[in-house]
């Protein structure tokens, strides 16, 4: 099983700068407006393991088009069967 420690982005879809630490619960449950940015969430967690994003965009689209950006990094912390692995994407 793979179990979720954290997720961070850099000038990825909406966020300028995103850490999310999840280690201290054992369920996290994402609430917010509409448009706030949950499925960006999960978006940078399917671009770093694996490669796409749920709404398919191209990947000169996943940049913060808010700020000056023309690249982004994420990356995703996790476990699976007692290993620690770190997925990037620059």
């Amino acid at each position: 099983m793979l179990k979720l420690l954290q997720v961070e982005a850099n000038d990825f879809l909406c966020y300028g700068k995103l850490s999310l630490d999840v280690t201290k619960y054992s369920l996290v449950q994402l609430v917010a407006d509409n448009g706030a940015g949950k499925t960006n969430i999960l978006s940078i967690i399917t671009e770093a393991l694996y490669g796409k994003n749920p709404r398919g965009y191209a990947k000169g689209e996943l940049f913060n088009r808010n700020t000056n950006a023309t690249k982004y990094s994420i990356s995703v912390k996790f476990t699976k069967d007692g290993s620690t692995y770190i997925a990037t994407t620059n």
